[in-house]
């Protein structure tokens, strides 16, 4: 219900600043049911599955995965959209994929395995 709720304030809060003709004129179009679906299930479904996810993960491990979020949707958009980087954005992917990878080692190194103690 958090994520329904979440997903409704968003949902307000990115209405107000939009366009009010392009609003229009995708609700006068027959293919408004596409643009509905694109959203209901691209957004509405997709936000309240990653909202349901990280309320079942650790802390750290929702961390990680929200960090990552913006490298794989940059090389989401490589591979399947034939978008292309510069060199500074792929030093930036570079740099996010080094910091999770040593925040996470770095984090698991001080604590002793809970299944091997007992």
């Amino acid at each position: 219900m958090n994520a329904v709720i979440a997903f409704a304030v968003l949902v307000i809060l990115l209405i107000w600043p939009g366009d009010i003709d392009q609003t229009v004129a995708v609700l006068s179009t027959p293919d408004w049911p596409l643009f509905m679906t694109l959203g209901v299930l691209g957004a509405g479904l997709s936000f309240n599955l990653y909202i349901i996810g990280l309320n079942h993960t650790a802390p750290t491990v929702a961390s990680i995965v929200a960090m990552i979020e913006p490298v794989t949707a940059s090389l989401f958009g490589v591979v399947v959209l034939n978008e292309s980087l510069v060199a500074l954005q792929i030093l930036g992917m570079a740099l996010i994929l080094v910091t999770v990878t040593a925040l996470s080692v770095f984090s698991s190194a001080g604590r002793p395995p809970s299944d091997l103690t007992s």
